[in-house]
């Protein structure tokens, strides 16, 4: 059967919580700050905190 998943989300699965709109707010202006994506944002975010917690990062963006 055919799939409408973006190519790009093959073999993913998502992640997701629950924040303030403030704080919604606040990423999506970092992300267009720095010139990236909320999905990479996140992606370093968790990457940080793997190592911080002794784990191996995913590198994932």
């Amino acid at each position: 059967p055919a799939t409408t998943r973006a190519q790009t989300r093959q073999g993913k699965k998502a992640v997701s919580a629950y924040f303030s709109p403030e704080v919604s707010r606040g990423l999506n202006m970092l992300a267009a700050e720095q010139g990236t994506t909320l999905q990479a944002l996140l992606g370093e975010a968790i990457d940080l905190l793997m190592r911080q917690h002794g784990k191996h990062p995913f590198g994932e963006r």
